[in-house]
């Protein structure tokens, strides 16, 4: 699902795939390409973990939804 909304760094997101991840809250820590088309970009998802273990994935916009801007 892709959000109307531009992703920047620091968004939280959504996760929908892959399954390990599914459902959980990440957040946007870069752009892995800089393409101009948009539907190539993937984005570095963060995702938060109970056991304090560092998940990184590597996401298209349709894998993921913005849930919010974080404020800097």
């Amino acid at each position: 699902m892709y959000t109307a909304d531009k992703i920047r760094v620091g968004d939280k997101v959504l996760v929908f795939h892959p399954e390990y991840v599914s459902g959980k809250v990440g957040v946007v820590r870069g752009s892995e390409s800089k393409s101009i088309n948009t539907a190539k970009e993937r984005w570095i998802i963060q995702v938060e973990s109970e056991n304090s273990d560092n998940i990184l994935v590597s996401l298209n916009p349709e894998e993921f939804h913005k849930l919010s801007h974080t404020i800097k």
